[in-house]
């Protein structure tokens, strides 16, 4: 399985195999090539072993988080897209991609009493299931973030208050390298191109890159959630 970032599927992706607890996120073979054979692996580490059926947990491989705050303007004309709704505004959607032994009517019962919901479910042939739930986060803190370009690449500005509101043309993904055991934490936000000149608000992150600063940015990171260094993921 592999999972991409919204529009960037061509430049990143997150390989996840059934026979293998060993992950890797970094540049697809074809944008490797493109940037003249350079390194693809950015991230590499271990999950932690599935535990067993009835334990009522799952190894947790990713956690993904959308602010409400720095979304683009969704396109909804794919009917093949899985849409979740987003969350109030100050707030957030976590999703956790989870491989467990549990059935998928546990998973379902499980997440019930708790405001989580199961989205997808894959039965690998390994016998393993992987989930995607979904959750909300109440209280999230923005942190608005300014990309420094280069000759070939411009401004971004990431920020809560853009001007132009929801109408964003340009995304950034921060990750966070997990432990061994651990999840890989993602953060996507939506941004504009700012001129130059543009005057940094106080308080603004600062990411010089391009093309690189999605791994520039991963070593400046902290944990934006209280839960994300678990190593389990607990159902109930």
């Amino acid at each position: 399985m592999y999972l991409a970032p919204t529009g960037l599927g061509e430049v990143y992706k997150l390989s996840v195999h059934a026979a293998s607890p060993v992950y890797y996120f970094g540049l697809t073979e074809e944008e490797a090539r493109r940037q003249g054979g350079i390194k693809r692996d950015l991230i590499k580490w271990k999950r932690r072993p599935v535990p067993r059926r009835g334990d009522l947990l799952a190894a947790h491989v990713v956690c993904a988080y959308f602010p409400t705050d720095y979304l683009g303007r969704g396109k909804g004309t794919n009917h093949k897209i899985h849409w979740i709704p987003a969350a109030p505004n100050r707030s957030a959607i976590q999703i956790d991609l989870i491989i467990t032994e549990e059935a998928v009517g546990t998973i379902e019962a499980a997440f019930k009493s708790n405001g989580r919901r199961l989205e997808e479910f894959v039965l690998l042939p390994n016998g393993h299931g992987v989930a995607v739930v979904s959750s909300r986060v109440p209280e999230w803190q923005n942190e608005d973030f300014l990309l420094r370009g280069g000759p070939d690449f411009a401004n971004v500005a990431f920020l809560a208050d853009d001007p132009k509101g929801g109408d964003r043309s340009e995304i950034i993904i921060l990750p966070i390298p997990p432990k061994d055991g651990g999840p890989l934490v993602l953060r996507e936000l939506w941004g504009n191109h700012v001129p130059a000149d543009f005057r940094v608000p106080f308080g603004t992150g600062i990411i010089t890159g391009g093309p690189g600063a999605v791994s520039s940015a991963s070593r400046k990171m902290g944990s934006p959630h209280r839960d994300s260094k678990k190593t389990s993921a607990r159902m109930h």
